[in-house]
């Protein structure tokens, strides 16, 4: 494999081209580069441990509240019928509550 959890084959087919092809769209796109520009409360990271397609130190090495639910794979963070979804759904509030009460203060 990629080493990288199938996450370059997905990407390498919505960007159009393989990192090595297109290093720049690649660079632009990346979270943690878009990260710096952001501070840590503006965001919680929630990822599923048995996530395939993203690996959870892509979610770990944020400067970021973050989840790691167990059992959860990529898809199930997403998808409303999940049995997932409410600690997703719970994360956004909470994370959604902080930035009001700050912007309120």
């Amino acid at each position: 494999g990629d080493g990288h959890g199938g996450v370059v084959g997905a990407v390498t087919d919505w960007v159009g081209a393989g990192p090595d092809e297109a290093p720049e769209a690649y660079d632009h796109l990346d979270p943690r580069r878009r990260w710096a520009d952001a501070q840590p409360v503006d965001a919680v990271l929630v990822h599923g441990a048995d996530d395939a397609t993203v690996p959870v130190a892509h979610s770990e090495d944020f400067d970021a509240p973050s989840h790691v639910l167990p059992g959860a794979h990529h898809a199930d963070l997403i998808d409303p019928d999940s049995p997932h979804w409410h600690h997703v759904h719970t994360a956004f509030l909470e994370a959604y509550s902080a930035l009001w009460q700050r912007t309120m203060q």
